[in-house]
Parts: structure tokens; C-alpha cells; sequence
């Protein structure tokens, strides 16, 4: 294995492929609308997994983006022209953090 980086990496803790329903294609007009549909079919199953946030399955990851996205719309003191910065670290939890700028009507 000289001059090669070799990356060992395993399914988060509870990630059980035969327990997750089957893909479908999104339904919805807009991608928050196409993710909300998506959560609730989903429900228990494992959205996402890092060292940062942790496992988050599609109800956690529901209700923190539900939160972020309230949050935004009753201080409109941080939006600007529609426009929202956020700044976080890559993790699992970037995509709360995106899907909720986006239920909230910002860019």
C-alpha cells in the first residue's frame, strides 16, 4: 500500500439498509416541500451520521429543520433581502440548517 491512503469507514451505529423504505421520486413542487414528503415516509430511518451531529434519523432531522426554519421567520432582524449567512462546520447537521433556510422562504 505504498503512496495510498486507505480509508476504512462503516455505517453508523443503527443504519439498517433492509429496514429503510425503498426510494421513491420526490413529490412536491419545491425540494422543502419534496423533503417534508420525504421525512414523514421515511420516518425512523438514518438521514445522516458524522462525529459533530451525531445520527440523526428523518424525524430528528424533521424537527430540527422545522425549528431552525420558525426560528428564522420570528427574527427577521438576521434576513436581509430574503438573504440568511449561516455559518457551520461540515457536518450532518448543514443540511438542517440548509432545508430550513429554505422553508423559510430565504436564500
Amino acid at each position: 500500500l505504498r503512496g495510498r491512503i486507505v480509508i476504512r469507514a462503516s455505517a453508523p451505529e443503527g443504519w439498517d439498509e433492509a429496514k429503510r423504505p425503498q426510494p421513491e421520486l420526490p413529490v412536491g413542487d419545491t425540494l422543502p416541500q419534496a423533503f417534508l414528503h420525504n421525512s414523514q415516509r421515511m420516518g425512523s430511518a438514518i438521514a445522516a451520521a458524522d462525529d459533530i451531529s451525531g445520527v440523526l434519523n428523518y424525524g430528528t432531522y424533521l424537527i430540527g429543520v422545522l425549528l431552525f426554519a420558525d426560528f428564522i421567520r420570528d427574527n427577521p432582524r438576521y434576513v436581509k433581502g430574503g438573504r440568511i449567512g449561516v455559518m457551520i462546520p461540515a457536518s450532518a447537521g448543514f443540511g438542517v440548517v440548509a432545508m430550513g433556510v429554505l422553508l423559510a422562504g430565504c436564500s
